[in-house]
């Protein structure tokens, strides 16, 4: 476990999506950390499609409800669905790339999930905190099988309520 996602060591984040082989799932709201730490993001994700690694982004919507309402809850305001909406917008050059899809979603969402292959990197929401601020779990699947199957069970529902994103951006 880590204190808070800050304290997650960026060369963490690199190398175990550098490494990915079979799946890189994602779901968030703005994660507009992944573009300002993880050198290079764009690329590993665009190399990790081309080796065959499914991936799957879901952003939250910046237009929706729970993206609002957490924006509040956080005192930021209208900050949050900016950084969907950057998030959305960095994404771009990856719409088209055999093997990756983008979506968005209105999900409350209580936890960020980054599914790696077999590893997720759970990071909760405490209310009024912002997600950078939360712990983050690492919990490999064969460390609790049902538990990382709620887990699993959690993304499908979220991915299959989600919109697939159309390039160009409207805003």
């Amino acid at each position: 476990m880590f204190p808070s996602r800050a304290e997650v060591p960026i060369e963490l984040w690199r190398d175990v999506l550098s490494g990915a082989g079979t799946r890189i799932d994602i779901c968030m709201y703005g994660g507009t950390f992944l573009f300002d730490n993880v050198h290079g993001f764009l690329r590993i994700v665009r190399e990790a499609a081309e080796r065959g690694t499914q991936v799957r982004i879901t952003v939250g919507d910046p237009g929706s409800g729970s993206v609002h309402l957490r924006g509040i809850e956080e005192r930021i305001g209208d900050a949050l669905a900016g950084r969907c909406r950057m998030t959305l917008s960095r994404l771009e050059p990856l719409h088209g790339v055999d093997g990756v899809e983008i979506r968005t979603h209105a999900t409350p969402l209580y936890v960020t999930m980054f599914f790696i292959d077999d590893i997720l990197y759970a990071n909760h929401h405490i209310l009024g905190s912002p997600a950078g601020d939360n712990p983050v779990f690492e919990i490999p699947r064969d460390t609790d099988p049902e538990l990382w199957q709620n887990y699993t069970d959690s993304f499908e529902r979220i991915w299959s309520s989600s919109r697939p994103v159309s390039y160009p951006l409207g805003y």
